[in-house]
């Protein structure tokens, strides 16, 4: 389902964004990751009845030109903290977080995310872009050092144990 929504979404500025053939005038922006979030003994932390992580202490960072990380906090977004929950599906998916990755800073074609899931849990995510043709795409993404996901990948989906 979540992969349906996605290619739709995906669709859409290409098949509407453009009315002219004058150049570069659409941009696909393929920048989110979904992350399922478990324990050793495979108990879905995000769920709020199995007493893991707290999603409303989450916050998302990003680090910037300076190298300093910024949380994110953008009223006018959907997902104005970086992130938003998506609760289980029919298909019997687990709790998941979809993680709006950095593009407010990219430098050589790279960027950095950080979770925070408490005081003393924080995970980085690399992301590296492709970003020819006026596109920002994902193309691989690493999680504290550890390649984790390639654009070769069928789904947007990535796995934790904490």
């Amino acid at each position: 389902m979540v992969k349906k929504i996605f290619y739709a979404l995906v669709a859409m500025p290409l098949i509407f964004g453009c009315d002219n053939d004058e150049g570069d005038c659409c941009k696909t922006i393929e920048a989110v990751m979904f992350f399922d979030v478990t324990n050793s003994e495979d108990l879905d932390l995000l769920d709020p009845n199995s007493g893991g992580i707290d999603t409303n202490l989450i916050e998302i960072l990003y680090t910037n030109q300076d190298e300093e990380m910024v949380l994110v906090n953008n009223s006018q977004l959907d997902g104005s903290k970086g992130y938003v929950i998506i609760e289980p599906d029919a298909a019997g998916n687990p709790y998941r977080i979809k993680v709006f990755l950095n593009i407010d800073y990219i430098e050589s074609n790279v960027s950095y995310t950080h979770i925070k899931w408490s005081s003393d849990n924080m995970d980085e995510i690399k992301t590296e872009f492709d970003l020819s043709n006026n596109n920002i795409i994902a193309k691989k993404i690493w999680v504290n050092g550890e390649l984790k996901w390639e654009s070769s990948s069928s789904e947007l989906l990535i796995s934790l144990v904490k």
